[in-house]
């Protein structure tokens, strides 16, 4: 060991019988298969730590103020996408398919892990409520 490192007790020994002897296993070969996963964003890794989904929050608070606004969530469309990935269209059956296709890019690109994104989508949820409700009001002449 190098100087000025403090020494740790040995652990004690692990039986069989132990119940901490599974999880230990299940998250050593869980991070075992992680070594190999590659994003699909080229731009990792990123210098953040993981927050709420920014995505996440503007989908759930977006898809909460078109499903007030029309009355309902399966509210079926269609949309394309622009630059970067122009030209890529994609069909939802509802905003609340559309929120989550948009949380779940978020983790597949690795930008965030998966309650990131989940958290997200209920803080934007409970953002575009209060937004109808409170800022949305009809037009008085």
């Amino acid at each position: 060991m190098g100087r000025n490192r403090a020494r740790l007790p040995p652990a004690p020994p692990l039986s069989l019988a132990s119940p901490g002897l599974r999880p230990r296993r299940r998250a050593a070969r869980a991070a075992r298969a992680e070594l190999a996963w590659e994003s699909f964003l080229n731009t990792l890794p990123l210098p953040l730590p993981d927050y709420l989904s920014t995505h996440s929050v503007a989908g759930g608070a977006a898809a909460a103020v078109l499903a007030k606004l029309f009355g309902a969530d399966a509210v079926p469309f269609t949309m394309t996408s622009g630059v970067p990935f122009a030209g890529i269209t994609r069909s939802f059956t509802s905003f609340s398919q559309a929120t989550q296709e948009n949380a779940d890019s978020r983790v597949y690109t690795g930008v965030h892990f998966r309650t990131a994104c989940q958290d997200g989508i209920v803080q934007g949820q409970q953002i575009g409520r209060r937004a109808f409700m409170h800022l949305l009001q009809p037009w008085r002449e």
